[in-house]
């Protein structure tokens, strides 16, 4: 088991607790309350996987490790619950989304993965999910954010104001109809990230991503007001914790 505790400190302060497939952030201010942000990814399999790692994941663990946390607290999937496994390719997203609503999660950036079934099938995700699905740099054939969803959310939390915005890259692996397109990264988050100062004045803002770490960094250099970023996995058995800009922001 790996665990890291890291002091954040800006108007709020934060601390980061990491294990294999889990992470939890708890957020305070010394004038208000506090609050939890929990965040997982890849949600490929419902049931856990046995390999040489041992027995790992399972929506019944992410369920128990939810309710295990005290106090107020946002939950976030990073993306990815359709295609990328047999199981995912079978099913196609749903049977996530079903057991995402009964945990339940309170918002969902996208993964490409959740794209292999095609758009069809990805509104039909959408639809059936109870939970907020964001977006900040896909767009639908009118130039909407896709699906119409919005492109970033705001949590007022125990006198906390955080918001979410949501990326996601390397859609040119999944399946092209036509009907979803991947906009800069960068251009986008910088836009969402502008909005939300003018519009909601956040104590914190934070990035849910689907892209490789080093793109996370030229985010982080390029728009210094996000401060954490959430990234998809890069190893099985192990989650990282990156510090740039000198520390003052995080990638997880």
């Amino acid at each position: 088991m790996f665990n890291k505790a890291v002091p954040f400190v800006l108007a709020t302060a934060m601390i980061v607790s990491v294990t294999p497939g889990s992470l939890l952030v708890h957020a305070e201010t010394q004038e208000n309350g506090s609050v939890s942000i929990l965040y997982f990814n890849d949600g490929h399999e419902i049931v856990p996987v046995v390999d040489k790692l041992g027995t790992r994941g399972g929506v019944a663990r992410i369920k128990t490790l939810i309710d295990s946390v005290a106090g107020d607290k946002i939950v976030a999937f990073g993306g990815d619950l359709g295609g990328g496994t047999l199981f995912g390719g079978v099913f196609k997203g749903f049977p996530m989304v079903e057991a995402f609503n009964k945990m339940p999660i309170d918002i969902a950036n996208f993964g490409q993965h959740d794209f292999d079934a095609g758009t069809a099938n990805t509104l039909e995700l959408i639809q059936a999910a109870r939970f907020n699905w964001i977006t900040s740099n896909l767009t639908g054939q009118d130039g909407l954010p896709f699906g119409h969803v919005a492109p970033y959310r705001v949590f007022d939390k125990q006198g906390i104001r955080i918001g979410v915005i949501g990326l996601t890259s390397a859609m040119e692996t999944t399946t092209q109809d036509g009907a979803v397109k991947q906009t800069g990264v960068i251009e986008a988050a910088k836009a969402a990230v502008d909005k939300l100062k003018q519009e909601h004045a956040p104590d914190l803002i934070i990035a849910l991503t689907q892209q490789p770490v080093q793109d996370d960094k030229a985010l982080l250099a390029a728009v210094p007001d996000i401060r954490i970023v959430f990234t998809e996995e890069e190893a099985e058995e192990q989650s990282y914790v990156y510090e740039a800009d000198g520390g003052g922001n995080k990638i997880i």
